[in-house]
């Protein structure tokens, strides 16, 4: 809940009359459940550094400190605590921005000299109310769910096995190895790459479509011009016999 800050909440005189009284109605500013979880974060501080109120009363709190440019040394310190009825923040620092010192000579903590102001002061304030618990604690969000101790994982399933018999041909880099033993999608005696399968004229035969001697029945492709010397073979569909050009048969470019 929030309240408009104050220092004086009511003015009173002898006779009883009210001359003053400060607006404190509460505003809520978060919902109840995340202040709950933010104030479930801070409910165990107060134990840890040694500053439990008195009959084990329930408190939440959090101590601050701002460092000093000075290396090791604190230039302010603070304890901020409250119970479901009072909260209390001790400040401890100067306008200077200086480093602060304790009467020990060590430099200004939370939990030191702010954090036994606070307690002191809450002890005193709280010692005749009631102790409160805070409101059931309800997380948000899902906790993360742990497997009980002793159950075994099943194994993660692995993928075939290229040793096994009737396995899958691969290389030491593991890329599948053709009939020849050569990497698939690459020509044997050239090392580099080819196209369609070897026994299938309609994808190129597994030669190389950049290869200018490529059979264009294969490729797809028309025969190359431009050519003035070595030999042609052109297949003949009808007879099945190659025919063979010399150079000086060859069509001009």
């Amino acid at each position: 809940m929030w309240r408009s800050p104050h220092l004086v909440t009511t003015v009173v005189t002898a006779d009883g009359r009210v001359l003053y009284e400060a607006h404190t109605d509460g505003e809520r500013r978060f919902p109840e459940r995340v202040a709950r979880n933010v104030t479930e974060a801070m409910i165990d501080v107060a134990r840890r550094d040694g500053l439990s109120l008195p009959g084990g009363r329930p408190v939440a709190a959090k101590t601050g400190t701002v460092e000093s440019r000075f290396d090791g040394e604190n230039n302010d310190a603070w304890m901020a605590g409250f119970t479901p009825s009072l909260s209390t923040s001790v400040w401890v620092g100067t306008d200077m921005n200086a480093p602060i010192r304790t009467a020990g000579g060590q430099p200004i903590s939370g939990k030191g000299v702010p954090g036994e102001v606070w307690q002191e002061f809450m002890g005193e304030a709280l010692q005749s109310e009631p102790v409160e618990p805070f409101p059931q604690f309800e997380p948000i969000g899902e906790a993360p769910v742990e497997e009980p101790a002793g159950v075994e994982q099943p194994p993660a399933e692995a993928g075939p096995d290229p040793a096994a018999p009737g396995g899958p041909a691969v290389g030491p880099d593991g890329a599948p190895l053709g009939p020849d033993g050569a990497p698939v999608g690459s020509d044997p005696a050239a090392g580099g790459a080819t196209t369609g399968d070897p026994n299938d004229p309609g994808t190129g035969g597994g030669r190389d479509l950049d290869d200018p001697d490529a059979d264009p029945e294969l490729t797809g492709d028309e025969p190359r011009a431009g050519r003035t010397s070595g030999e042609e073979t052109d297949r003949t569909p009808s007879s099945g016999e190659p025919t063979t050009r010399t150079g000086s048969d060859v069509p001009q470019g």
